[in-house]
């Protein structure tokens, strides 16, 4: 059995060769400051993308892993995307993205990505 880490640290590469093959540039992964982390910060075009992953095992997976993101999450992803943004002095379109990963027992996994998921 993997750990929590290791679970986490497998969705993450997952959904930054996602994020890759939809044509994004990642310019940040696991980004920290005092309020929170963001898994991954993304350019889509001119908009920058910030990255919930959530993964899960099992059955129902996806869904956990989507369902996982309630309002004091959504509430702290918020509040690291302010600091982001304003630590970096930017000024442009930002959306954030959950991208729900569900691992199964076989070694393969499916993803759904909920864009704009605090409907900035």
């Amino acid at each position: 059995m993997t750990s929590r880490k290791q679970l986490g640290n497998t969705g993450e590469h997952i959904a930054r060769t996602y994020c890759e093959r939809l044509g994004w540039e990642v310019i940040a992964t696991n980004w920290r400051c005092e309020r929170g982390e963001i898994d991954l910060v993304a350019r889509d075009g001119e908009t920058l993308v910030f990255i919930e992953v959530r993964t899960r095992r099992g059955k129902q997976a996806l869904q956990m892993a989507l369902n996982s993101v309630d309002e004091h999450k959504q509430a702290r992803l918020a509040d690291v995307v302010n600091a982001y943004l304003t630590l970096n002095e930017l000024d442009c379109p930002v959306r954030v993205d959950v991208l729900g990963i569900a691992l199964m027992p076989d070694g393969l996994f499916s993803v759904e990505m909920v864009r704009d998921a605090l409907k900035w």
